[in-house]
């Protein structure tokens, strides 16, 4: 039997998949054995908020920590504008903030989809906070802005213009059965069941 230590915490993947090419299956999943009693025995803080990929998660989902930090974020940036806004000709303050607030409230924004009202209404407030007049900035509501992104994102996974981990989920009821069903006629995505 071979026997494995662990002396970083922080190990490599793909330095273990490679090592692990050269096993037999008993000695590789002695090493999952290994690796999972390993972090196991470690001890693990639970945390109120976790950052994953800039968005912030809270143990509720509830996207509030979320929320908050994208407003803080969006007034400060507000604030650093207005001193060069004032400089600037009415065209060049409208693309400065243009630039600025709707990337941060566009990033990521599908998974705001069906947050509750008070959540867009502070988001809606940023947006609002940038121009004294959105509508002379030509943006769409928040929570429009949400459901555009999502729709222009189900058409690129239809026409086969995203990625293939996202077109595999998304298909039309007309494609998704075997036989005629009275809704093929409709242009409606098959939802998949999620098992807990």
């Amino acid at each position: 039997m071979t026997h494995y230590t662990i002396k970083d915490p922080l190990v490599r993947t793909n330095d273990i998949s490679s090592t692990l090419e050269t096993f037999s299956d008993s000695d590789k999943m002695t090493f999952y054995l290994l690796i999972l009693t390993y972090l196991l025995s470690t001890r693990v803080t639970v945390v109120n908020t976790a950052r994953d990929l800039g968005v912030i998660l809270d143990s509720q989902l509830s996207l509030d920590a979320h929320v908050a930090s994208l407003c803080r974020s969006s007034y400060y940036q507000l604030k650093q504008l207005r001193p060069v806004a004032r400089s600037l000709s009415v065209e060049a303050a409208k693309t400065l903030a243009q630039a600025s607030l709707s990337s941060g409230l566009d990033y990521h924004n599908a998974i705001l989809h069906d947050v509750p009202e008070k959540l867009m209404r502070r988001l809606q407030s940023v947006q609002n906070t940038a121009a004294v007049a959105p509508r002379q900035l030509h943006w769409l509501p928040v929570r429009r802005r949400v459901d555009f992104n999502i729709a222009v994102m189900v058409f690129q996974c239809l026409t086969g213009h995203a990625p293939a981990y996202l077109a595999d989920d998304c298909q039309l009821t007309a494609d998704a059965s075997a036989r005629r069903l009275c809704s093929a006629d409709t242009a409606k995505c098959v939802v998949r069941r999620m098992y807990r």
